[in-house]
């Protein structure tokens, strides 16, 4: 063997030996085809992360959801300051109205009582039926409850055939005015200088449940 191959030999021998020293010292060869590990600061694939997203899912901040609830939202204190309540359903396509001609309940907060008049629809023809009875806390904080649930409506709809639903809440400072707004694309009587909401079926089932 010549002085110059065998010095070639060493030469590669300690190269091979210091690779097998960095690697077997935790350490990583020159060349590393791995992937890229993420951090906790960059967001990107951390355990149970999910895609980030403006709908408040798994992941997301939830500001675009938290917005467009804020934008749709009735004063919040309106259902913790309103004194009486007046839910009138009249018209639609149905049987003939009875001398009532509509359903109407009268609500007052404190103390609690509850008066109603309209149509018994399941006599032929209709008859009409009324009635007032005090309310427990219990039942006006269930009445509370729905009226807090009302969400201002964007909604430009143009139905037909169905009851006109109005509602006045009166408060220490005046009457709040709304209507339901299956009819807000085509403003039928009785919706002006109202504003249009969703939630009125709801409060409609409370109190006809409380009406007994």
């Amino acid at each position: 063997m010549t002085a110059n191959r065998a010095e070639r030999v060493v030469a590669v021998l300690a190269v091979a030996l210091g690779c097998a020293l960095t690697l077997a010292c935790g350490g990583k060869s020159e060349v590393d085809s791995s992937p890229p590990q993420a951090t906790a600061g960059d967001g990107s694939g951390l355990a149970g992360a999910g895609p980030a997203t403006s709908s408040g899912g798994p992941g997301g901040s939830g500001a675009t959801s938290a917005a467009g609830s804020a934008g749709s939202t009735l004063n919040r204190e309106l259902a913790q300051s309103y004194e009486q309540l007046e839910l009138e359903i009249s018209g639609g396509y149905g049987p003939a109205p009875c001398s009532n001609e509509k359903n109407i309940y009268q609500m007052t907060r404190v103390p609690g009582h509850l008066s109603w008049a309209g149509c018994d629809y399941s006599k032929d023809p209709a008859e009409a039926v009324m009635g007032d009875r005090p309310l427990s806390e219990t039942e006006v904080e269930s009445v509370t409850q729905a009226l807090g649930k009302l969400r201002v409506s964007s909604a430009q709809s143009c139905g037909a055939d169905a009851a006109l639903v109005t509602l006045d809440v009166t408060t220490h400072s005046g009457v709040e005015r709304y209507a339901d707004d299956f009819y807000s694309g085509c403003p039928a009587d009785g919706t002006a200088d109202r504003t249009f909401v969703t939630g009125l079926g709801e409060l409609d089932s409370v109190l006809s449940q409380l009406a007994q």
